[in-house]
This record gives C-alpha cells, structure tokens and sequence, in this order.
C-alpha cells in the first residue's frame, strides 16, 4: 500500500498502513523509531522480511564519506522507497530536505538523537501528508 493513498487513515494512523524497513539502524534508535512510527500505523518490518518497504531509515556515522555508493545499494535492492539518513555526526540545525540531503540523493537527513517531534514531521513531509 502507498503512503499517498487515503484507505485506512485516521487520526490515530496519519499514514495508513506503510512498511517501514532499518537500513544499519542500531538497535537503541530502532526501538525508539519503533515505538513512534508504530503508534501512527507504520508497520516496521522485521530483518528477514521479504516486503517492499514504503519508506527506508538508514543510519550511519559519517554520511559525507563515501556513503554514496552505499546508498546507492540501498536504492537499488528496494527501488521507490524514500530514505531518510540518521546520523550522529550531522547538526540538528541541518535542513531535513535541504542541500545534505539531495547531496547524498536521499529523502531527507536528521541528525541524532531526534524528537518524535522531529521525526514526525519529517516523515510526513517526505510521504506528502
């Protein structure tokens, strides 16, 4: 099911019912991520899960390394799913949806530890909702 599809919304679930897969999240953040994405009807996929996810988190400490190719792996092995790049090392005042971002040709960047808050806005501005 897509995001930008209105069955099965409500205020409790904003999204619908959208898979959402961790790309090299660590385990602290995954849970957190989670709690917050499960309480608005995002499903987060397990490990060994075969569905095409609807939005991708992946995470990684230094995303202007080399961390293109990497993610270019990702997009490849599930194409069409937006990604939004977690990172310790990137400033919370750094834009979301800004030059970092198309830089690395993800959805959107965040820096870590993040606000549900945060979070939430960012995931609704990259599924357009």
């Amino acid at each position: 099911m897509s995001f930008t599809q209105t069955q099965a919304r409500s205020p409790t679930r904003p999204f619908g019912e959208g898979k959402v897969r961790f790309v090299d999240v660590g385990r602290d953040t995954a849970e957190l991520l989670t709690l917050w994405l499960s309480q608005v009807g995002l499903e987060v996929l397990a490990p060994a899960s075969e569905a095409p996810p609807d939005l991708l988190f992946a995470e990684c400490a230094f995303p202007r390394r080399d961390e293109r190719q990497w993610l270019d792996r990702i997009s490849v092995r599930w194409p069409g799913a937006p990604v939004i790049l977690l990172s310790p090392t990137l400033f919370p005042t750094v834009p979301a949806r800004g030059a970092v971002a198309n830089e690395l040709g993800v959805a959107a960047v965040l820096a870590t530890p993040l606000t549900e808050e945060v979070l939430m806005r960012t995931v609704m501005e990259v599924l357009g909702t």
